[in-house]
């Protein structure tokens, strides 16, 4: 069909910012979150089935039955089976697929990049089987090759290696956690700033003070720039590293075509207050489009994809929640880290640092 230009375009400069109902057909529209598509006859309908937080109250609380998380208690200290009857109930063991390379021949764990010592802590208590994908030159290259337009052959790179992997494997269905950012494990963005605009400024200093060193610079940065204006942080950010403040868009598309095509406008800024960030988020689209990718590609590799975090009842449990849930003191993703305290090992479960150093040289040793 005709390329929908302006949807191009804009997909190539940015990227990650999703293009609403548009893909880059004319003729091909993408169901927004959370509506329906109900064809009767001739007429075709779109209407809206649901809005994110429609089941819980603002403030808190969960609102009915709605937000109830299955039939599974919420409150910490709740039963856990130990790590062997896991195991023993586990038969034979799930297998798990990771974007990273293999680890070194003969990896102890000491002088190796904490994400495999990490990895290692997962496997060794729940009996897993790991399957490394190493990625080579050729795999970007055909990767890149692909009509990107088409759901199967999108999303991103580091993601395909995990798409790919359990095939021939004998796999049916795979987990993912999508929806955890956005949801029951969000990191609590807007939480200062909402503090700050209810004019707790008592209960915001001492959040402050157990999370930074330099407790006034982080009012300023964390909770003042962010009601001034949303992209202020980051633009300061880039002025402290002797950088333009506003950044500059890298296309892809040829000069001759960037100068008769309009770019889509962007999506409202992103606003402050834990709850509004996170409805946000679920209403920007980029969910469904992950979704979209990991679907299509499913169907084409006969492997379901599954995404437990996205399940409605959890998102309505996660915006039930009082902001402080999300963020205590210098813990971020406090609520899931309380919960599953007793069943991840403490590495993985109080680990801050979400670097990958070993998969990122990987990647530059792939294209360099």
């Amino acid at each position: 069909g005709d390329l929908d230009e302006a949807a191009v375009a804009t997909w190539l400069t940015f990227g990650s910012r999703p293009l609403g109902d548009r893909t880059c057909y004319r003729a091909v529209r993408r169901l927004r979150p959370g509506h329906a598509l109900s064809v009767e006859r001739d007429a075709a309908r779109v209407p809206r089935r649901g809005r994110p937080g429609e089941g819980a109250g603002p403030t808190g609380g969960p609102r009915g039955r709605g937000a109830r998380l299955g039939g599974a208690r919420a409150r910490r200290g709740a039963p856990v089976p130990p790590p062997g009857e896991r195991q023993r109930r586990a038969r034979p063991p799930p297998l798990a697929f990771s974007r990273h390379p293999p680890p070194a021949p003969g990896w102890g764990g000491g002088a190796s990049p904490s994400e495999y010592a990490r990895i290692e802590a997962v496997r060794r208590q729940e009996s897993l089987k790991i399957f490394y994908r190493p990625r080579e030159a050729r795999d970007l290259i055909a990767f890149l090759r692909r009509d990107g337009t088409r759901p199967a052959a999108g999303g991103r790179a580091r993601e395909e290696a995990v798409r790919c992997a359990p095939a021939g494997q004998g796999v049916e269905v795979l987990l993912s956690g999508l929806g955890g950012d956005e949801g029951i494990s969000f990191n609590g963005r807007g939480y200062y700033p909402e503090l700050l605009r209810s004019g707790r400024a008592g209960k915001l200093w001492r959040e402050l003070q157990q999370r930074s060193r330099s407790p006034l610079t982080a009012l300023v940065a964390d909770a003042v720039l962010p009601l001034v204006s949303p992209g202020a942080k980051a633009a300061l950010r880039r002025l402290r590293r002797g950088k333009w403040p506003f950044r500059q868009n890298v296309t892809l598309i040829h000069p001759e075509f960037a100068g008769r095509v309009r770019l889509l406008r962007a999506a409202p800024a992103r606003p402050a207050g834990v709850r509004r960030v996170q409805l946000w988020l679920l209403e920007r689209g980029h969910l469904s489009e992950r979704m979209e990718v990991w679907a299509a590609s499913g169907e084409c590799r006969g492997i379901e994809y599954r995404h437990p975090l996205l399940d409605r009842r959890v998102l309505e449990f996660a915006l039930a929640l009082p902001p402080e849930q999300f963020r205590r003191g210098r813990w971020s993703r406090w609520l899931m880290r309380r919960a599953l305290d007793p069943v991840l090992p403490p590495e993985v479960c109080w680990n801050t640092d979400k670097a990958e150093p070993a998969l990122l040289e990987q990647t530059r040793d792939a294209v360099a």
